[in-house]
Formats: C-alpha cells, sequence, structure tokens
C-alpha cells in the first residue's frame, strides 16, 4: 500500500570513561527497566557487555571433625578444604549470572562420602556492591500509546545481596494528560537460594515476587502484582486488570534422570468485569532421541453478574527424529490438545528435513475449532553472504500469503583492504581477521615476499577456522570489546618444520569491522641426541 519504514542508529562505546559508557541516537529503546522503543536518545553508564561472572562468595556448612570436603561445579573441582574440630568449613564459590549449580562432596576418615546438592541464583539484575549505574532517554514514541517518552533510571548495590533501584518513566500524549511515573525496587537474596523481590510504580502497579531453589531438582516461584485504577488510560498496564497473582513449581523427581520434569502452575486474574483462573500440570520426559509431553490444563471464567465457565483440557506433544534410507533423518514434531477429553481442540505437525549445510525446508500443518486449518512451508538457506527465509501461509479463513525475509552485513576487512559481506547481524558484532604465513626474516611482520600457508586450523574465541589458499583467516559474530584468545593449530600445518611464532595471544574484538591479526609460522629445526652421565668408567645413559 506505498507504506515504507527506515529505521537508523548511531552507536557509540566509551571503554575508558567511569562515568558515561554508551551513547545512543536514533531508533532503539528506553533505559529502565521496562523496554519500549523509542526514536531519540539513549546515555548510560552501563557496560555494553556485561560478564557473566559476578563474584566469589563464601559457603559454609559442618560436618565431621577433620572431614575433607569439595566443591564442583559442572563436575569440575572448584575448591578444597578440610573441616576443623567443630566440623566446621568454608569454600569460595565462584558466581555467576543465573543459576549455580553446585555439588558439596565431603569425605569421611573412615570411607564415609556424603553429597549434598545446592542451587545458588544470581539475579540479572543485581549489582555488586557499591557499584552504581545510571541510564537516561528520550524521544518520540513507536507506537500509538504516547506521543513522547522518555525515563530515569538509576542503580546501586547495597552489597553484593542486595540491589535498588529508582526513577520515573514519562509520557507525553495527544489528547490525554501526560504522565510522570516514579518507582522504586528492591531485590536481592535472603537465602542463597531465596531471592526476593519488589517494586511500585506510581499511578502504576505494586509487584512483588519470590523464587526459591534448594537445589537443581526443586524450583518455586511465586508472585503477586496489584494495579493501580487511578491513572487515566494507563500505559504500562491494563486498564482493565485490577491483580494478578502467579505459583508455579517445578521438579526434577530422579537425579539419575535430569530430563524427567514435573511441572505445576496457577494463574489468577481479576478484572473489572470478573475474574480468569488457569491451572496446568505437566510432565516431560525423554526415552532414547524422542521427548514427549503430557498434560492437563482448568480455565476458569467467572463474571460480574455471576455467570461461570469452566473448560478442561488435555494436550501432549511427541518430538524426535525419524530415520529415512541413505542415514538421513527427518525431524517431526506433533501436537495434540483435547477439550472434555473426546473432542479434539487443536493439532499440529511439522516435519523439516536438511538438505544441505545451511540449507532447511519445513512442511507444517494444523488446524484448530476456532481458526480452522492452516498450512504453512518454509525454506530457509544460510548462504556465504545472505540469510534467507521465504514462508508460504494458507489458511482456511485468512488470505494466503508468501513472506520473504533476506539478511546480510556489508563490512569493511582490514587484513584484504576490501569490502566482505556475511550471512549473519552485523550490528553490535565483531570480527577478527588476518594471514597465516611463513616469517622469513623473523620479525613478526607480513612482508610483501613472504607466503601465506593455506588449510592451517585457527581457533578464535572458541570457533574453528582454517586459512584459505592465501592463508587468509576469517571469523565474523563475534562480541565487540571483549578479549578472544586466538592460536593455531600446529598439528594441522602441513609442513611439520613450520611451527607458531606465539603460542596464543588475546585480542580485543572491534565494533562492526574486523581487527587484523597475523599469524607468523616460522622455520624450525629438530635437535636429537642423548643425556649421559661421564663417569671414570665412561659415559651411563641417564
Amino acid at each position: 500500500q506505498g507504506r515504507h519504514e527506515v529505521d537508523a542508529t548511531y552507536q557509540r562505546v566509551f571503554q575508558d570513561l567511569d562515568w558515561l559508557s554508551q551513547v545512543r541516537v536514533g531508533d532503539g529503546f528506553v533505559t529502565g527497566p521496562r523496554y519500549r522503543s523509542i526514536r531519540g536518545f539513549s546515555l548510560t553508564n552501563a557496560p555494553f557487555v556485561r560478564r557473566s561472572f559476578f563474584g566469589v562468595d563464601s559457603f559454609a556448612g559442618r560436618v565431621g571433625p577433620g572431614w575433607d570436603v569439595e566443591l564442583r561445579q559442572s563436575d569440575r573441582m572448584v575448591d578444597v578444604t578440610r573441616a576443623d574440630e567443630q566440623g566446621a568449613f568454608a569454600l569460595d564459590i565462584p558466581l555467576r549470572y543465573g543459576e549455580n549449580a553446585l555439588q558439596v562432596v565431603a569425605f569421611g576418615p573412615h570411607g564415609e562420602v556424603v553429597t549434598t546438592e545446592r542451587l545458588l541464583l544470581l539475579g540479572a539484575d543485581r549489582l555488586r556492591g557499591g557499584a552504581f549505574e545510571w541510564g537516561l532517554s528520550g524521544g518520540a514514541c513507536r507506537d500509538s500509546r504516547c506521543e513522547a517518552t522518555g525515563n530515569l533510571d538509576l542503580r546501586y548495590g547495597i552489597s553484593n545481596a542486595w540491589t535498588v533501584r529508582g526513577g520515573v518513566e514519562a509520557f507525553q500524549r495527544d489528547t490525554l494528560p501526560g504522565l510522570a511515573q516514579p518507582y522504586l525496587g528492591v531485590s536481592g537474596a535472603v537465602l542463597p537460594s531465596l531471592l526476593v523481590s519488589a517494586e511500585g510504580v506510581d499511578e502504576g502497579f505494586l509487584r512483588g515476587g519470590l523464587t526459591f531453589a534448594p537445589s537443581p531438582r526443586v524450583r518455586a516461584r511465586l508472585a503477586h502484582t496489584a494495579f493501580s485504577t487511578s491513572a487515566v488510560a494507563p500505559v504500562l498496564h491494563d486498564a482493565s486488570r485490577r491483580t494478578t497473582t502467579e505459583a508455579d513449581l517445578l521438579v526434577r523427581p530422579l537425579a539419575h534422570r535430569p530430563r524427567w520434569l514435573v511441572r505445576g502452575s496457577v494463574m489468577q486474574q481479576a478484572f473489572d468485569f470478573g475474574s480468569r483462573t488457569r491451572l496446568q500440570a505437566s510432565s516431560s520426559f525423554q526415552a532414547g532421541r524422542t521427548h514427549y509431553e503430557v498434560g492437563v490444563r482448568r480455565e476458569m471464567d467467572t463474571y460480574e453478574f455471576g455467570d461461570r465457565s469452566t473448560r478442561d483440557y488435555q494436550f501432549a506433544a511427541v518430538t524426535g527424529m525419524l530415520p529415512l534410507p541413505g542415514d538421513r533423518r527427518l525431524w517431526a514434531r506433533a501436537d495434540f490438545e483435547f477439550a472434555e477429553a473426546s473432542q479434539l481442540d487443536r493439532f499440529r505437525t511439522r516435519l523439516a528435513y536438511q538438505l544441505g549445510p545451511g540449507v532447511r525446508v519445513e512442511l507444517g500443518g494444523g488446524w484448530q475449532r476456532t481458526f480452522g486449518s492452516e498450512m504453512t512451508l518454509t525454506f530457509s538457506a544460510d548462504l556465504a553472504q545472505l540469510r534467507s527465509l521465504t514462508q508460504l501461509v494458507a489458511g482456511d479463513r485468512a488470505p494466503t500469503r508468501v513472506t520473504q525475509v533476506s539478511q546480510g552485513t556489508m563490512h569493511w576487512n582490514e587484513a584484504t583492504r576490501r569490502v566482505g559481506f556475511s550471512h549473519g547481524p552485523g550490528l553490535e558484532r565483531g570480527g577478527v581477521s588476518g594471514y597465516v604465513f611463513v616469517d622469513d626474516n623473523g620479525n613478526g611482520l607480513r612482508d610483501p615476499d613472504e607466503a601465506g600457508v593455506d588449510g592451517v586450523r585457527i581457533v578464535i574465541g572458541g570457533r574453528a577456522v582454517r586459512s584459505d589458499a592465501e592463508g587468509r583467516h576469517l571469523a565474523w559474530d563475534l562480541v565487540p570489546f571483549e578479549p578472544v584468545a586466538v592460536w593455531a593449530d600446529s598439528a594441522s600445518i602441513a609442513d611439520p618444520f613450520l611451527v607458531p611464532l606465539r603460542d596464543r595471544v588475546e585480542v580485543v574484538v572491534p565494533p562492526s569491522s574486523f581487527g587484523r591479526l597475523d599469524i607468523p609460522l616460522t622455520p624450525s629445526s629438530e635437535l636429537a641426541g642423548s643425556v649421559v652421565r661421564v663417569t671414570e668408567a665412561g659415559e651411563i645413559p641417564v
């Protein structure tokens, strides 16, 4: 219909300034805990990439006197100590954001072994003690809820366990009065396995939440939100909603079968016109290469005038690989849902086949009582310079449509001094490139007459690439401003007398471009001989 849209963003990262780390102008998002699209600016001193490593915490306990105690993460020992005369011990735990699954293994003097599992939770919004972060943003709204919006966000780490957050959300609207909504929140750990959070927004809502995970096999969550009715046409929540209460429980019944999960959840919502309650229980498990899930759900609606409706559903899903001739496999998934145990309410199937490296075709079909049947055909290809996805959708109650999405990146390669292309994303990405060459004069630099070496395996940030016929290597889609380790696999060099001049180097990935790193190989010689001890009787081999 002649409509089009162009987005543009300029972003700069400052690594050497403590008070400012990022500036963004153009199309982006507001700062603060609630993301909204804006066309304007944002400033913050939050890091461009937050390190996953948070810090080291201590874990204390009590066993028998003189027992040896080990701390293990991912089956790797990270600390060991010995209990004192009273049986007390303390271990240092390296913490990362997210779930930290631990095993504490205690060894007694008479062969006793006691293993205890722990799960320490670290919320993504946690800051280290004494750390302060701020954010400021403003600009035009990208949707119809407002004309302009802004945010000021402040966060401070009271300690390693507690973080406080505050700020203000602002909205300018056309015919409705503007909104300025201050907010204040706190989050932290009462116990290493118990997280709590609370937040209040003026003329918005009050929210509190608990997450309890005493071990990797059990996790329970509870949250309650009460919404304000004072704001006219609120932006941050639905005007008709009054309260929302959610609770869910996840259990892994058997330690030796971690993929067997049992889940249960409850959600209750109150509105101006009544309430809605949803109860669900499910179990998922894996047998061989096939994954199964079964469950039940009850939905209850109660209206203001006393009417009430209850609906019961049973659902199941099967996902697995089907063997085909020629050692090929077909990925398949089927979902079914029944109402009142006998009436089919919906079903959907999907089949996917890998035609070759990066090329995949997928066929899907389904039927739902409310919307009728629908069929989809998808073809995706990750080519060297372009990522393409073509999808055809046809259904009973909607016109047939075809969608074509193409994505690629144009970037400048310093090593080749030319423009290159990649099928991956380009924004907020970077790369490393260069030459593998024979350093004849030993100066560590590639001179014009020094030849490249092909087929050498180079490991860049954990991913392996090989040099081409001219000795060039290239890796894209790396996180900028992060150091990555680069090393050459000497076993992949065809000439055994060529060895890397440097075993391992670290380079910082530049943003939206390639950093150049040449890898010199130097000719070597092999020395062979014997080690002997000289005595009056002659030389004796050692």
